[in-house]
């Protein structure tokens, strides 16, 4: 499990002393169990995938608050902490793969061009491999072009 990794993580960044890597990690360990403690149960690797993908999502937001701000040293430290955060994420499908996946849900249903209902298709297929906003983007985009 992704927990059991992240827990590993840190015993090890604790012997090389590495105190940024220590912190991070333990950050996320603690958002997983926040999440755990919500659910009154274990979560499991999906869970804890959304759980990683709503931090990613936190410091993208901030890195664009601070480049407003002026702050590269915060800027740089976020990025950092995004790289480790998505070593424990699926691959991110590409522009053209989700737009693939769009194309043949329109083949099924080219009648049926309810941007919301295609949208969940499209997340319920990708399952984390692609953010929500992204796929809105291009699912609007298609629909927008095609009608």
């Amino acid at each position: 499990m992704i927990k059991d990794e992240i827990q590993k993580l840190i015993h090890k960044y604790l012997k090389d002393h590495d105190k940024e890597k220590v912190n991070i990690f333990r950050y996320l360990l603690s958002q997983i169990k926040y999440r755990e403690i919500d659910l009154k149960k274990e979560i499991t690797d999906e869970q804890t995938i959304a759980v990683l993908q709503k931090e990613v999502k936190k410091r993208q937001e901030a890195i664009e608050l601070f480049q407003k701000g002026n702050r590269p040293d915060l800027v740089a430290a976020n990025k950092k902490e995004i790289e480790i955060i998505n070593q424990f994420l699926p691959a991110q499908l590409s522009d053209e793969e989700i737009t693939k996946i769009i194309d043949d849900i329109l083949k099924k249903q080219p009648d049926h061009l309810n941007p919301g209902e295609i949208i969940g298709q499209v997340v319920g297929i990708t399952k984390g491999r692609a953010s929500g906003g992204k796929i809105a983007e291009l699912v609007k985009e298609k629909i927008k072009n095609a009608g």
